[in-house]
C-alpha cells in the first residue's frame, strides 16, 4: 500500500532491483525484514497476511461468481486470532493440517463485502478475513495463510485464465507442485 492504495508487487520489485516472477517471495523482493515495513515512495506498509486483500475481493469474487453455478459460498475463518468474538468462536469448525477454521455460508457479496448478512457471516475486522472460501458445486477454492502474504486459486484452466488476464489483478499461473515455502524464491536469493 502505499497512501491507501495498492501497490503491486511488479512495482516494487522494479524499485528495488529485482525480478517479479510467480515464485516471488515480498521479503526476497525488497531485500529482506530490514525493508519490510515500507519503502518512502514505493510502498508504506507491507502486504496483508491471511486473505485476498479486502480491496482485491469484489474483483476476484467477480470472476470466481461467472465460473460456478451456485449461489451459496462457504467460508472459514482461521481459528487463531486472539480477538475473535463469541459470534465467530460459536460457528462450526473444521481442520487442516496445522489449521482450524470455523465455518460460515453466505453469497459472493458477502465475499465481496457488498452484503454481510448477520445469521450467516459476522461482520469481521479487517485482519478476519475468510482464509478459504468456495462454492457448494466447489468449482475452485480460494487459500490463504495467516504466515502468507500470498492467495491461491484453484480452478479450471478458463478460471486462471481469466484471472490472470483481469486488469489490476497481478496473478500469476502455477502448477500444484510450485514451492511456496519461506524464502523458496530463488530467482531474488537474499545474502
Amino acid at each position: 500500500m502505499l497512501e491507501g492504495r495498492p501497490v503491486a508487487w511488479t512495482v516494487i520489485a522494479a524499485a528495488n532491483g529485482t525480478t517479479a516472477h510467480p515464485r516471488m517471495d515480498f521479503l526476497s523482493i525488497v531485500g529482506g525484514e530490514a525493508h519490510l515495513r515500507g519503502q518512502p515512495r514505493v510502498f508504506d506498509r507491507e502486504p496483508e497476511s491471511g486473505g485476498v486483500p479486502r480491496d482485491l475481493v469484489p474483483r476476484v469474487a467477480a470472476v470466481l461468481r461467472r465460473h460456478t453455478s451456485v449461489d451459496r459460498w462457504w467460508f472459514g475463518i482461521w481459528d487463531g486470532y486472539g480477538d475473535l468474538t463469541g459470534e465467530v468462536r460459536a460457528a462450526p469448525t473444521f481442520s487442516v493440517p496445522g489449521r482450524r477454521y470455523h465455518l460460515f455460508t453466505g453469497t459472493v457479496d458477502d465475499a465481496a463485502g457488498l452484503t454481510i448478512p448477520r445469521e450467516e457471516l459476522p461482520d469481521l475486522p479487517h485482519h478476519w478475513e475468510p482464509a478459504v472460501w468456495w462454492p457448494s458445486d466447489r468449482a475452485w477454492f480460494v487459500g490463504s495463510d495467516v504466515d502468507l502474504m500470498t492467495s491461491f486459486v484453484a480452478g479450471t484452466h478458463e478460471l486462471v485464465s481469466e484471472l490472470v488476464t483481469t486488469p489490476d489483478l497481478e496473478i500469476y499461473e502455477v502448477s500444484p507442485e510450485t514451492d511456496f515455502a519461506h524464502r523458496a524464491d530463488d530467482v531474488n536469493v537474499q545474502v
